[in-house]
């Protein structure tokens, strides 16, 4: 009896295959993805090293550190750091609540660093003093100083002190304990000062250095009786 062929089509190909010899086709086998494992860890291994660049180049800082690129320096003032250069004696101290000034005349300078263009704040808290008493920030010589009755002037150091003269701003925080944030931005010839948030004068055609140190200012006024100011939080930042 002759043998009976199922009419189903894939038996009929599985057949027809058989009679013509020809090879079933071969099913693909997955193979373990490599290459896109490789690649992955390429692309981490770059991401680690400028992740590791930007943070070296963030800022030259002896306090936390930054996210901002555009900062040069920054020390929050509440500890000694040697590294940074900051003079620690009888007249700049270092204490918990920031860096204390206390002396007749004088300013304590940053020794680590030159900035060109920049914007430098810092803030000041006015312990206690005569009213005619002054403190404030110096930056590629020029000063930028207040006093504790709301007055402030600036001018160049070495030359124009006796030639300008104080001006009042209701924005200046007035009487011991007062706190005040002063702020010089300087790009070329160009100064701009400002007090707590509020821009006081932009003078035009100064005659600064190019690059300069950064300094910490206090004047007791009259050379009687005492004059103590702390300072916290100072940053340099590049100009765009």
């Amino acid at each position: 009896m002759p043998e009976r062929i199922p009419h189903s089509p894939s038996f009929r190909r599985i057949r027809q295959r058989e009679r013509n010899h020809l090879p079933y086709p071969r099913q693909r086998t997955r193979q373990f993805p490599w290459k896109i494992i490789f690649g992955l860890a390429i692309a981490a291994v770059f991401i680690y090293v400028v992740a590791i660049n930007i943070s070296g180049k963030v800022s030259t800082s002896p306090g936390p550190i930054t996210q901002d690129p555009d900062v040069l320096f920054q020390d929050p003032l509440t500890s000694d750091n040697h590294a940074a250069g900051w003079p620690d004696g009888s007249s700049c101290n270092f204490e918990s609540d920031g860096y204390h000034f206390a002396q007749d005349t004088g300013t304590c300078t940053l020794s680590s660093g030159n900035f060109g263009d920049a914007t430098v704040s810092v803030t000041a808290r006015w312990i206690d003093g005569p009213k005619a008493a002054t403190y404030g920030l110096v930056f590629r010589g020029y000063c930028y100083i207040i006093r504790g009755d709301g007055r402030w002037k600036a001018y160049r150091c070495y030359y124009d002190s006796s030639e300008v003269r104080f001006r009042r701003s209701s924005a200046i925080n007035r009487g011991e304990g007062a706190i005040n944030v002063l702020k010089m931005k300087i790009k070329g010839a160009r100064v701009t000062l400002s007090v707590n948030g509020k821009v006081v004068a932009k003078n035009r055609h100064v005659h600064l250095e190019d690059e300069g140190g950064v300094a910490l200012y206090a004047y007791n006024g009259t050379y009687e009786g005492h004059n103590e100011v702390v300072y916290t939080d100072l940053v340099v930042k590049r100009l765009k």
